[in-house]
């Protein structure tokens, strides 16, 4: 009755059974092989020992970093301006509208109304949160006189 869960006798506690480290020898922290692997492939080493640059003794200065170019940030995801806003809609609805999308015609008559409304867009693209910024601008559009119909 009793016992410890999955334990039976000769389980080593603290400390597992043997060692699990490449090659059976220990090494420090990012000096594996996998490690030395990655640094080979881009050209700098993981952790080069004090005063050496991939093993050999280093002659003059920092050995220099190529840095990458910022990517400049594009698209409404990336604006302040803009806000995700999520909705659900029939799997049939969105399956009918991004077909719609691909149309040529449809999509010349979108961009004529995206200018209309003054919805930003990608230039010769019509996107999915392209219309459904227009459906919202033009129904914000027309909801007061709607309103004052009904008064």
């Amino acid at each position: 009755m009793g016992g410890v869960q999955g334990g039976g006798q000769g389980v080593a506690r603290n400390g597992g059974g043997g060692e699990m480290s490449e090659g059976g020898d220990r090494r420090n922290r990012g000096e594996g092989a996998m490690a030395g692997a990655l640094a080979r492939r881009s050209g700098s080493r993981a952790a080069p020992a004090a005063g050496t640059v991939s093993g050999v003794e280093r002659t003059s200065g920092p050995v220099p970093v190529r840095r990458r170019r910022p990517r400049v940030r594009v698209g409404k995801s990336k604006d302040p301006a803009y806000k995700l806003g999520s909705a659900y809609v029939l799997e049939s609805i969105h399956d009918q509208v991004m077909a719609e999308l691909l149309r040529p015609d449809v999509r010349a008559l979108l961009i004529r109304q995206f200018g209309r409304f003054g919805v930003k867009y990608m230039p010769k693209k019509a996107a999915y949160s392209d219309l459904v910024e227009l459906l919202l601008r033009r129904w914000l559009e027309g909801l007061e006189e709607e309103l004052e119909e009904e008064a």
